[in-house]
């Protein structure tokens, strides 16, 4: 993008004779696509007054470009969900930039997957700011993975990323449909046979309530600058407590840019007693990369 887009208020576009606490929530067909188009809108999230993906869709369909989803109340979360436009929230007064990092949550893109020396390596980040105190999410409770996210965002990375994850929009749906989120494309039915969410494409694995074996596949991508075209990467793990990974093949040979390789990962439980922060309801945390 050679400009910025212009924000506006979500009331100072309303379509005429719609309410501007409509507009505010940005609820269906309350924008005006002649005041939208092109144009950042700044929505309230409201309670009871439509879902966040709502919001997202109606700025969309005004021709809006992105979406700033604000809180209404102080010290609520934002619940973990993709938008159709590239969104950023805000909650509590002060904009999520890095770290609680889950809610930050632009559009869908496949290329903006981890790179080879950051696939899946959340957890490896410190548990500490720079002032080396821990680091907490929204409610004051320390943060975990889900809440640090990938960390900061280095746009020159870009350039040369290594490998990606590539998923579609159907690959999106498909994962939607798991959740129980059925009815965000008219032209699209979830199958009668649902695929498991961990079967998308995606450079992070989460498996609840594992028990014995599963084994996932994902398909990698190389790209980057056509004279780094060959290239070798080596899986590296460090499990989650009590719980076997290996992946196969676990060398990906690379000899062009653009060529795709995949690889299953297996996830097994060992027998142990299950107590404390490792009882059998709570997640457990690990890393997987390719390097």
């Amino acid at each position: 993008m050679d400009n910025f887009a212009p924000l506006v208020y979500a009331p100072d576009v309303v379509v005429p004779g719609v309410s501007r606490n409509d507009a505010l929530l940005c609820l269906p067909n309350s924008l005006s696509p002649d005041l939208v188009k092109g144009k950042v809108v700044l929505c309230l999230r409201g309670y009871g007054s439509g879902s966040t993906i709502g919001k997202g869709l109606e700025v969309k369909r005004a021709g809006g470009v992105g979406m700033i989803l604000a809180n209404s109340r102080d010290n609520d979360a934002f619940d973990v969900e993709s938008h159709f436009v590239p969104t950023a929230l805000v909650f509590s007064s002060t904009p999520d930039i890095i770290a609680p990092g889950l809610n930050i949550l632009a559009a869908w893109s496949g290329a903006d997957s981890a790179s080879k020396d950051s696939i899946d390596q959340r957890v490896l980040a410190s548990m500490t700011n720079e002032d080396n105190e821990p680091i907490q999410d929204y409610d004051g409770s320390p943060a975990n993975p889900f809440a640090l996210g990938s960390g900061h965002f280095r746009p020159t990375k870009a350039a040369s990323p290594g490998l990606v994850y590539d998923a579609s929009y159907q690959s999106y749906l498909l994962y939607c449909c798991s959740v129980g989120l059925t009815n965000l494309d008219p032209t699209f039915k979830c199958p009668s046979r649902i695929p498991p969410g961990y079967n998308l494409n995606y450079p992070s694995i989460s498996i609840p309530y594992l028990a014995g074996t599963v084994t996932v596949t994902r398909t990698v991508t190389r790209v980057g600058r056509p004279g780094n075209s060959s290239s070798v990467y080596v899986f590296n793990a460090q499990p989650p407590y009590g719980v076997i990974v290996k992946a196969e093949p676990n060398v990906l040979v690379f000899d062009r840019i653009g060529q795709k390789k995949r690889f299953n990962i297996s996830f097994t439980t060992q027998r142990y007693e299950f107590t404390g922060e490792a009882r059998r309801d709570r997640y457990r945390f690990g890393w997987f990369s390719f390097f």
